[in-house]
């Protein structure tokens, strides 16, 4: 059955390639122009959005907290992010608990000179399982979960318990990259500030954030009860909960608070996280389908989620529109090549100006509606854009969205085949 599915995946691929490659121009202009559209009203709601000025409401409390670190195999960074975590500033009772998910190197030997909890689970059953047995024997009203690679800044918890209100059920942060070395790191360092900064802090001011990020995020513990923990069968546990909490009518907050995160270095372990994080993207849309367009959920309901379930199949086909494009000008310009070889007639020099424009469209399009995003994201965090983000800027501008692309239409074959999740 699996191979059958495989099959027809890859040949649906190339069907809808093949269409693309002969599709008159006038249509090509038509679903680019439609494509324009969809931008330009996200771009229309969140530019309104940002106008709206209402303000978190404060608490003012700081009820007991139990943060936790789930590890497995982080002897490279869990000292700097348990030094980072011990450094956090708060008045009441907290505790620090680490789960040690069956490391095979020194993590725990490296964990053990801090004063902190251990728990020791002799097989890993990964990062969803960990969270959910520390959850249990929390002793906190709110459950910090931190990932092992993520370095929060000593103000956090002072700056952002006080306004977890109780309807709220998860505290989001602004996750940034840690110090982007490699070009594939400082590419993913500008896509991190669109992520993580203007989609949730605008989406925040109508409670419509859907992730609630890995590196961070603070959850009201009898929240996390009431809808059973986190599912330790889903391979991005982040989207999965944040979507539950919304299907139990749960507010998100989101506080834009800088939360430096490593990042995967180079393409082959960015792959490998993406196809995991698209995969996933595509198993929770499914999974709760039943809050497309169900004003029951309010705005998550009549927008977010269906603009979400949106750019997956949007994304995967112009990832064939261009790569067919591309194709049909390369075979037109070897065409008239070769009339020239064999016949010395010269190429035609002449543009189809409808051609032209529809790619000027498309990508004025993608680089005016990240150029918005980006100019709030940075804003948030007072970032100024150097010229050491140059470099991330290009990659993201010029190559991320056929990468990113790719990722999908490659998630999307191995969902389709049936291969198994792996986390």
């Amino acid at each position: 059955m699996r191979e059958l599915l495989g099959f027809t995946s890859i040949l649906g691929f190339i069907v809808a390639f093949l269409v693309f490659m002969v599709m008159d121009p006038a249509f090509q202009m038509a679903y680019i122009c439609i494509i324009f559209l969809v931008n330009l009203f996200i771009v229309s709601f969140y530019g309104l959005t940002l106008f709206d000025e209402k303000k978190m409401e404060k608490s003012g409390k700081c009820p007991t907290l139990t943060i936790i670190v789930p590890s497995y195999n982080s002897e490279k960074t869990i000292e700097k992010c348990l030094r980072h975590v011990l450094a956090m500033k708060y008045p009441s009772v907290h505790e620090v608990v680490l789960v040690d998910d069956g490391s095979t190197d020194r993590t725990r030997e490296i964990a053990a000179k801090f004063p902190i909890r251990i728990m020791h689970r002799k097989q890993n059953k990964g990062k969803a399982a960990s969270l959910n047995e520390a959850i249990r024997q929390a002793k906190g009203e709110l459950v910090a979960c931190v990932d092992s690679d993520t370095y929060p800044p000593e103000n956090l918890l002072m700056d952002s318990v006080p306004y977890i209100t109780p309807e709220m059920g998860a505290m989001t942060f602004y996750i940034t990259v840690e110090k982007p070395r490699t070009i594939w790191q400082r590419m993913q360092q500008m896509e991190y500030f669109f992520s993580f900064g203007a989609f949730p802090y605008l989406g925040a001011k109508f409670n419509a954030v859907l992730v609630t990020p890995g590196p961070l995020t603070i959850f009201r513990r009898s929240a996390l009860e009431k809808i059973g923990g986190f599912d330790e069968n889903n391979i991005t546990e982040d989207f999965e909960m944040g979507l539950k909490l919304h299907k139990s009518h749960y507010v998100i907050g989101y506080l834009p608070i800088n939360v430096p995160t490593e990042v995967p270095p180079h393409f082959a372990a960015l792959m490998r996280q993406r196809i995991r994080w698209y995969r996933g993207t595509m198993f929770n849309l499914a999974l709760y389908k039943e809050l497309m367009f169900n004003d029951k959920y309010a705005d998550v309901g009549t927008f977010t989620f269906p603009v979400t379930a949106a750019y997956v199949p949007i994304t995967i086909v112009s990832f064939f529109f261009v790569l067919a494009r591309g194709a049909r000008f390369i075979y037109e310009s070897g065409l008239q090549a070769a009339q020239f070889a064999m016949y010395g007639q010269m190429p035609s020099l002449a543009f189809d100006p409808l051609y032209i424009r529809a790619d000027a469209l498309m990508f004025l399009s993608f680089l005016l509606t990240y150029v918005f995003f980006l100019w709030i994201s940075l804003s948030l965090i007072k970032e100024k854009m150097g010229l050491d983000k140059l470099p991330g800027l290009l990659m993201v501008i010029f190559i991320y969205p056929f990468v990113n692309a790719g990722f999908y239409v490659y998630s999307l074959y191995k969902e389709m085949r049936g291969s198994d999740l792996q986390w």
